[in-house]
């Protein structure tokens, strides 16, 4: 999303650090004292409440950019048998494997192996069955690469 925002000419101030997410910006010195500060939170149509409900109580007005939808998308058996055929699954948000797992309505996915990028995504995608669930360092590429090339590492491959 900085990226993003830095490339349309915009600043940003401030930016969490690994394992992005609001737990980490809120854990941010500059994040503690928020009285009369403006926040604009950039985010999908819904999400999390977290940060906006802790930074109004330490004293900000919020206000939302929502820049896109979440929605279960609409695949054909075909896409949802090779989504089967792979040896990895790698999730980037709670709402991504939500709609994996009703896309994919099949208990045999639950067995396959699953890189999620935050422990929050771990502790819902274990909650939801998942057998083998491991954690990237961040959330950036090079970060789940460097994952997948460690445990293959680690396992031989």
């Amino acid at each position: 999303t900085a990226k993003c925002l830095f490339e349309s000419g915009l600043t940003v101030d401030i930016q969490a650090p690994p394992p992005a997410g609001s737990e980490s910006l809120l854990a941010l010195s500059e994040m503690q004292d928020m009285t009369d500060k403006r926040v604009v939170i950039v985010r999908g149509e819904t999400g999390r409440e977290l940060l906006a409900d802790t930074l109004i109580a330490r004293g900000a007005t919020i206000t939302y950019l929502e820049v896109y939808r979440r929605c279960v998308p609409n695949y054909d058996g075909t896409r949802v048998t090779e989504a089967l055929s792979v040896d990895w699954l790698i999730v980037t948000s709670v709402a991504g494997l939500q709609n994996l797992c009703q896309i994919v309505n099949n208990e045999g996915i639950k067995l396959k192996m699953l890189l999620v990028v935050s422990e929050r995504i771990k502790q819902v995608a274990v909650g939801l069955g998942f057998q083998h669930v491991v954690v990237s360092e961040d959330v950036s590429d090079a970060a789940v690469v460097s994952r997948i090339v460690k445990i293959g590492q680690e396992n031989g491959k």
